[in-house]
């Protein structure tokens, strides 16, 4: 019986920890990632997994110290989950206030999602994106619609 007293405190523990309100070290971008009925049953048939790809960047501040890329940005740093494709709620940014911040003039975010090409060797996914400041997308869930190429 002691197991699942530890079960039931571990569940307790969770269920106040996921409801509670966001703090300020909290990732600041919220992702809210939904799948067309097609795509699940595709992906689900295919045991394909999904790539969700975070790349962060921003234009040189005054005196940036880090030399940009050809395109004149420099990167900040790349994020990477592979999830498996169910309707869900993914934080993203959890480092970045490691990023050498002080180096750009705002950090930017281009989110980019796919098939993890585990099961299939194309991409299968035709998703929104995100793309802009930081700044923009933080404070609340930007949702993110998936469905097969040409669906």
């Amino acid at each position: 019986m002691p197991h699942k007293a530890a079960l039931a405190i571990v569940w307790a523990v969770l269920t106040v920890a996921l409801a509670a309100p966001a703090r300020a070290d909290d990732p600041p971008l919220t992702l809210e990632l939904t799948f067309s009925q097609r795509a699940l049953q595709e992906l689900a048939g295919l045991s394909e997994m999904v790539t969700v790809s975070a790349f962060y960047f921003g234009e040189p501040a005054p005196g940036a110290t880090i030399e940009p890329d050809e395109d004149g940005l420099i990167f900040l740093g790349l994020e990477e989950h592979v999830i498996w494709p169910v309707p869900q709620r993914l934080r993203l940014g959890a480092n970045l206030a490691a990023m050498p911040h002080a180096q750009v003039v705002a950090p930017q975010v281009n989110v980019n999602i796919y098939s993890a090409r585990f099961g299939a060797e194309d991409n299968l996914l035709d998703c929104g994106l995100i793309d802009g400041p930081v700044q923009d997308f933080a404070g609340r869930p930007q949702t993110i619609g998936c469905k097969l190429i040409g669906e």
